[in-house]
Order: structure tokens, then C-alpha cells, then sequence
């Protein structure tokens, strides 16, 4: 969009130029019918004034002829300097028409450019997509395997649990039965004790005693002895079990801690997994973003290059309209060049008319002189022997009354002629203010239609120039290269130098031709006053 205002402003600027071109044209012509009529007038009333007026009023006439010629010329050079200054213009408008096609196809390239960067934008959207899905693909399934991980290992401390609290039960159990055996099993080895004691005492007192009570106290002794024996080997047997008890204890410890290490591993892996999770969600929020982003890209860039479409399709369809007219303008200026020649010939067998006219008055002149002369002589010697001199009716009319509306209608005549090229100075310079407001427009607007491209066309690193930047539309893709010497060359060609410069080979001859015209004319006109 921005690539396009410069365009359209030298548009209008050209459409401006062309119209006061086409004005500048019309008032021209105008001039010129204006110019072959005044000098068809002027003749039809040099033959009328020749046939009616006396011979004394030549001399005025003849005056009066001089200075209408002299305007009549001073019209003339500037209506060829008004046709020089509008095909000048023309050839503005030409070279501003061939800027416009040369905006045009870089607006072509640029749209072709944006077109192959929104392809390639869908493309990579498409493939962010692609890994989008992959993404959430390998998030559900590390979902999955933590959830199962999790499960297992819950499993797994409950059954070692329930493990440890059975055989921590068996081992109180145990514990319990066998405090509670040994305290029976002590009591009553205490008891018997206390009772072998108290019958010992009994045998060593008095020897009146029945020997049927030794041999009941020995037998109730050995009894004990085995009873001791007994109770010994079940306390080997107790402590045997308390090893193997330990034993098995050491056992679970040893099963536990592989699979403490197993759960401290699964955990490790669990915590990796989720810090992965995390990190592909920050993955996936930033793709989110990026594909929201290429999005809103995709449809700006969408949008400008409809735009585009619908700027190239105004813009080719104004320059077919340009073409057109510049076409007809084409065929309008040899109809131009071809009435200016008329226009030049006319003024050629006027030229040719006055000098004629010219001649025949300046030997009217001398038999005026002549004849004024010897009247002058007559009345010379009539007025040294009359105090009065004697003049003709036609010289008293023309003293009294002709000569003073003679010269009313005179100053009338140079009133309007002055009037006439007050008015040509005034349409000539609004002519030459229009025409360098017109160039100074021109100039500005190729300007900034420069500095346009320049910044269309953005430098890479490589020397190379690229088309669109990072923002939409100006991004990683190339247009092509136009070197500093192509845009100085360009900046020379708007220059008012070059504009003068470009002409053609008919118009410099037609000037050419004019200007020695004008030059025999003037000499002429000098040698004839």
C-alpha cells in the first residue's frame, strides 16, 4: 500500500500536467486562429483604408502597419515559445508515463514476491501443525506411562508394606509366646527350686529321716535337670528362630532397598517427565503464538495482496487509458504542427503583402514629399506678398474635425493593443508559473518515488537488495537489484536539463526554420523603416 500512493500521486500529477498541457494546446490554437484573423483583418482593412483614405494619411497608416507588425511578430515568437514549453510538456508526460510503467512492474514483482511468502508462510504452518500434533501425541503418551509408573509403584509399597507389618506381626507373636513360656517354664523351675531347697534342708537335718525321701528327691532333681534341659534347648531353639527371624528381616531390608532405589529412580524419571511436559508446553504455547501470529500474517498478507490485485488491475487500466491519450495527443500535435505551418505561411505572403504594400507606400511617400514641397514653395511665396495662406477644404476638414476622431480612434486602437499584450504577458506568465509548479511537482514526486524504491528496496548484507522487511510486507524475500548508478540516472532524467535536452529532430528543424523567418523578417522590417 505503501509502494502504491507514490504512484498514484505521480498519476495525478501526470493527469495534471496533461490537462493543462491539453488547455495550454487549446489557448494556442486559439492564438493562432485569433493571429490569422486579426492579420486577415488587418489586411482587408489596409485594402480598405488604401482605396478610401487620402494619400496624406499614409504616413499614419503606414506608422500604425509598422506597429501592428512589430506586435504581430512579438505574437508570433511567443506562440512558438508556448508550443516549444507544451511540447516540452509532452515530452514530461511521456517520460513520466514510462516511471509509472517502470512503478508498475516493480509493483508486479512485489505482488508476485508476497504471493510466493504467503505460500511458503501456509506451508510452514502447516508443518507447525504437523509437529503440533506430534507434540500432544508424546504429551498423552508420557501422560499415560507416568499414570502407569505411578500405579505400579503404588502397588509395589503396598504389598511391601503389608510384607513388613506380617512379619512384624509374626515376630511379636513369637516374641509374646516365647517371653510368656520362659515365665511359666521359670516359675516353675523356680518353684521346684525353692522346693529342692527346702528338701535338701530337710535330708540334712536329722538322720531319722526314711531313705524313700532321697530317692523321691533325687528323682524330683533329675526330673528338674531334664526339665532344665528342656527348657535350654527351647531357649536354642527360641534364639535360633530369632535369628532366622533377623535373617529374613535382613532379607526384606536388602529387597527394599533395590526397590527403594527402583521408586527413587522412577521418581527421577517422573520429575524428568514432567519438567519435559512443561517445557513442551512452553513449546506448544509458543508455537500457539507463532501459528496466531503467522495467521494474522497469512491474512494481512492475504488482504494486501488482494489489494494489490486490485491496484494492479486500476493501475493497468489507467495506463491504457494514458496510452490512449497520449496516443490522440500524438495525433493531435502533427495537426498542430501542420496549422502552425499554415499559420507560417499565412504569415509569410502577409510578410510578402506589406512589403508590397510597403514599396508602393514609400513611393506614395516620395510623391507626397514632392508634391508637399512645392506647395510648401507655393505658399512661401504667396505668404511674402499676402499676409494670408490659402488651404483646401479637405485640409480644413481634415484640421478640424477628421483628425482629432482620427486620433481618438488611434489612441483607441493602441489602448487595445496595449490592453491585448498586457493580457498576453499575463496568460504567458501564468502559462510559465503553471508550467514550473508543474516541474516542481514532477521533480518531488520522482523524488519521493525514489526514495520509495529505496526503501522497497532494502540492502542485504551481500550488497543485494531485498523486496519486504520483517513487518508483513517487507520480509525475507527478494525483488531485485537496482544499483545507485540506475537511480542517479533516474533522478537525471526528471532533471529540467535532460527534459530541454530530449527533443526531437522535426522540432528543432521547425525551430530552426521560425527563428531564421522571424530573422529575415525583423532584418526586412529595419531596412524598410
Amino acid at each position: 500500500m505503501e509502494s502504491s500512493k507514490p504512484y498514484r500521486a505521480s498519476k495525478r500529477v501526470a493527469d495534471s500536467t496533461k490537462a493543462q498541457a491539453e488547455t495550454e494546446l487549446s489557448n494556442a490554437r486559439k492564438a493562432v486562429r485569433d493571429l490569422a484573423l486579426k492579420i486577415e483583418q488587418t489586411n482587408s482593412r489596409a485594402k480598405v483604408m488604401k482605396e478610401k483614405q487620402p494619400k496624406n494619411q499614409k504616413r499614419y497608416e503606414q506608422e500604425h502597419e509598422d506597429y501592428r507588425y512589430a506586435q504581430v511578430v512579438k505574437e508570433v515568437e511567443q506562440i512558438t515559445r508556448e508550443m516549444n514549453k507544451l511540447k516540452l510538456d509532452m515530452t514530461n508526460v511521456l517520460t513520466e508515463k514510462r516511471h509509472a510503467g517502470n512503478i508498475f512492474k516493480a509493483l508486479s514483482s512485489k505482488r508476485s514476491t508476497l504471493l510466493s511468502a504467503v505460500e511458503r508462510i501456509k506451508k510452514e504452518i502447516e508443518g507447525i501443525d504437523e509437529e503440533h500434533v506430534l507434540v500432544e501425541l508424546a504429551r498423552i503418551e508420557a501422560v499415560k506411562e507416568q499414570q502407569v509408573i505411578e500405579a505400579q509403584r503404588k502397588e509395589e509399597a503396598n504389598r511391601y508394606q503389608k510384607e513388613l507389618e506380617e512379619v512384624r506381626k509374626k515376630a511379636k507373636e513369637v516374641d509374646q509366646q516365647n517371653e510368656l513360656e520362659l515365665e511359666q517354664e521359670l516359675q516353675v523351675t523356680l518353684y521346684n527350686v525353692n522346693l529342692l531347697e527346702n528338701e535338701l534342708a530337710r535330708v540334712k537335718a536329722p538322720k531319722g529321716s526314711r531313705p524313700g525321701l532321697l530317692q523321691t528327691l533325687t528323682n524330683e532333681l533329675e526330673t528338674a535337670k531334664t526339665e532344665l534341659a528342656n527348657i535350654k534347648t527351647e531357649g536354642f531353639n527360641f534364639m535360633a528362630s530369632m535369628d532366622v527371624i533377623r535373617n529374613e528381616l535382613k532379607r526384606v531390608r536388602e529387597e527394599k532397598s533395590p526397590l527403594q532405589k527402583q521408586d527413587e529412580k522412577r521418581e527421577l524419571t517422573v520429575e524428568t517427565l514432567n519438567s519435559k511436559i512443561l517445557k513442551e508446553k512452553a513449546k506448544l504455547e509458543s508455537i500457539k503464538m507463532t501459528t496466531e501470529k503467522a495467521n494474522s500474517v497469512a491474512s494481512n498478507l492475504s488482504v494486501t495482496v488482494e489489494q494489490l490485485r486490485a491496484e494492479t488491475e486500476t493501475t493497468k487500466k489507467e495506463t491504457e487509458l494514458i496510452v490512449n491519450e497520449i496516443e490522440k495527443l500524438k495525433l493531435e500535435i502533427p495537426k498542430t504542427e501542420s496549422e502552425i505551418e499554415l499559420s507560417e505561411k499565412r504569415l509569410e505572403s502577409v510578410m510578402d503583402e506589406l512589403k508590397t504594400a510597403k514599396s508602393l507606400e514609400s513611393t506614395a511617400l516620395e510623391n507626397l514629399k514632392n508634391l508637399i514641397d512645392s506647395i510648401v514653395r507655393d505658399r512661401e511665396l504667396t505668404s511674402i506678398s499676402k499676409s494670408t495662406i490659402t488651404i483646401t477644404s479637405f485640409e480644413y476638414e481634415y484640421l478640424t474635425g477628421k483628425a482629432g476622431g482620427a486620433e481618438e480612434i488611434a489612441d483607441k486602437k493602441v489602448a487595445a493593443a496595449h490592453a491585448w499584450m498586457e493580457a498576453l504577458k499575463a496568460n504567458e506568465k501564468e502559462i510559465v508559473m503553471k508550467i514550473k509548479t508543474a516541474k516542481k511537482e514532477i521533480r518531488v514526486v520522482s523524488m519521493e518515488v525514489e526514495d520509495d524504491g529505496g526503501d522497497v528496496y532494502g540492502t542485504e548484507p551481500g550488497g543485494r537488495r531485498r523486496t519486504v522487511d520483517a513487518s508483513p510486507r517487507r520480509s525475507m524475500y527478494k525483488i531485485g537489484s537496482m544499483t545507485p548508478g540506475r537511480r542517479a540516472r533516474s533522478v537525471k532524467l526528471l532533471s529540467p536539463a535532460t527534459r530541454q535536452a530530449i527533443k526531437s529532430a522535426s522540432f528543432t528543424k521547425k525551430k530552426e526554420r521560425e527563428s531564421r523567418n522571424l530573422g529575415k523578417l525583423l532584418d526586412e522590417n529595419d531596412e524598410m523603416g
